[in-house]
Formats: C-alpha cells, structure tokens, sequence
C-alpha cells in the first residue's frame, strides 16, 4: 500500500479491513489464482458487509465465464478477427 492513500493508521485499518473482507469471501476465492485488492480511502467508511458482499460479487464476477469480453495486458478488449 502506498502513501499515497491515508497515514498508516488509515493504511493500517484498511489492510485488516480487507484481509477480514477476504477471509468472509475464502470460499470464492478459486486456487490456482493470484488476487490483488487495491485499497481506496472508501474502505474505511463503507460498511463492512457491504465490503464484504462487493467483494464477493466481484469475484464471482471474475469467474464468470459469461462476463464481458477478456481484456489483454494493454487493457484493450479482444477483437475478433
């Protein structure tokens, strides 16, 4: 987490805020997958079931194979050619 988001107090609470967000939602998570959570100031004043239930939402949402198209490292949608 950078500086660039809260003191570390701030920093500190919102890392074991979305640890215990991660630990709620373990059972979606899929092996075999990295996971990276970027850390908004909005972590520390949304409620945490809310934060836990987007959590969970967005990663069932990652492993939705019905979802909008894949994008690649440029972050550019596939073309189909």
């Amino acid at each position: 987490m950078t500086k660039k988001v809260g003191n570390s107090p701030e920093r500190n609470r919102m890392k074991r805020r979305l640890r215990a967000a991660a630990a709620a939602c373990a059972r979606d998570f899929h092996a075999g997958h990295d996971y990276v959570l970027l850390a908004r100031r909005e972590a520390l004043t949304v409620p945490f079931a809310k934060l836990v239930a987007d959590l969970g939402g967005l990663i069932s949402r990652v492993h939705d194979t019905n979802a909008a198209p894949k994008r690649n490292s440029a972050g550019h949608g596939q073309r189909n050619a």
